[in-house]
């Protein structure tokens, strides 16, 4: 379970990562980032 998470967060990081860069998913940064806390629920 431990790496499956790992995993995930470093998907959502990198995919917050690049929507920061871009700064043109603003809608989609905040979807992120509810499904980046869901994932430490």
């Amino acid at each position: 379970m431990r790496i499956y998470k790992k995993i995930i967060t470093g998907i959502l990081t990198g995919y917050l990562s690049l929507a920061l860069a871009t700064g043109a998913l603003a809608e989609q940064k905040v979807n992120v980032g509810l499904l980046f806390v869901l994932a430490f629920k």
